[in-house]
């Protein structure tokens, strides 16, 4: 009988089927790590907390013995408690209720708080270095004087709460809530801010209007100055035109510049070393200073050096001046 196909050799059938093999026993391996590491996440976020599956100690006053061997104090009913100079670090408030708890001076570095309940809560002066309040809601608590240092507060809701002094170094602040804050001597030095409202937040140094208020005082003192010494020349017709129109241009690309590259850097750095400018800035000067970031310093050197031109052109018996001669004709026509 006539066959169309080739037979197989047993030697090359046999490594196929083990190649076969190989390939479904490496995507068998695949499956379950990708089923374990979603099982391992799904066990690792905080799950919602049942009415009363924790410790049931309101207004508890707790000494140091009792917290001595870091209890659990996940999903625990701590309403009005105290634990004012306590060491808790790395202990457990995941999902606790700690409304107006008194945790003023408390050690709590490395402490979890995620999801917990502390509006009201007297935290000033307390250590939470390193601690997690992911999604926490510290509505209206106190915060004054503490240190939050590399803490992770990403989605945590601090509406109302005074943060005066407090230490926020380094601090994920990832979409967090600080509306209506009081930042009075807040140190913001490396913090996180991407996506955090500051809506109505007070005590940060608004730099995005004391540079559009000095950008517009010198441009005035550069306008005035310049008008002053051009209608003192004897120029008339097209030359006091021309004089006039690259005079003024000039002098506001000039100050626009100045704008643009002052804001851009106080928007890329300003967090870094002024706290949340960014976050604060609010107007039209935003848009041609400090939202620009690092595009705004390129635009305002491009409009510095346009300006240089612009300013050569008005330039009495000139109709074009080198980059280097500027300098020495803006001073003569603002002497």
């Amino acid at each position: 009988m006539r066959t169309f196909f080739t037979p197989i050799p047993r030697e090359r059938g046999r490594a196929t089927r083990l190649v076969r093999r190989a390939a479904l026993a490496s995507l068998a391996s695949l499956a379950a790590l990708l089923i374990g590491s979603q099982a391992m996440a799904s066990s690792a976020a905080p799950q919602a907390c049942a009415p009363l599956s924790g410790v049931q100690m309101a207004k508890h006053v707790f000494t140091a013995a009792e917290v001595s061997q870091r209890p659990n104090f996940s999903c625990a009913d701590l309403r009005g408690a105290s634990f004012v100079g306590l060491r808790l670090g790395q202990v457990n408030f995941v999902g606790a209720n700690l409304t107006g708890a008194k945790l003023a001076g408390a050690e709590l570095s490395q402490a979890n708080f995620s999801k917990a309940n502390l509006t009201g809560a007297d935290l000033a002066g307390a250590d939470l270095v390193q601690a997690t309040l992911v999604g926490a809601n510290l509505t209206g608590s106190s915060l004054v004087g503490a240190d939050l240092g590399q803490a992770e507060a990403g989605g945590a809701v601090f509406t109302g709460a005074d943060l005066s002094k407090a230490k926020l170094t380094q601090t994920n602040l990832t979409n967090a809530v600080m509306d209506q804050t009081n930042l009075s001597g807040t140190s913001f030095m490396q913090a996180t801010l991407t996506g955090a409202t500051l809506e109505g937040a007070t005590g940060v140094v608004r730099w995005d209007i004391y540079v559009a208020v000095g950008a517009l005082a010198l441009l005035t003192l550069l306008i005035i100055g310049f008008l002053v010494t051009a209608l003192t020349r004897n120029l008339q017709g097209a030359s006091l035109v021309r004089v006039l129109t690259f005079g003024i241009l000039g002098r506001v690309s000039l100050v626009l510049g100045i704008h643009f590259l002052l804001g851009g850097l106080i928007g890329v750095f300003g967090t870094v070393l002024l706290g949340p400018v960014a976050q604060m800035c609010s107007g039209p000067q935003c848009a041609i200073g400090i939202d620009r970031g690092m595009q705004g310093t390129f635009i305002g050197v491009g409009l510095i050096v346009v300006s240089t031109f612009l300013m050569a052109f008005a330039r009495p018996g000139r109709a074009w001046l080198p980059l280097a001669f500027f300098l020495p004709s803006f001073f003569e026509l603002n002497s």
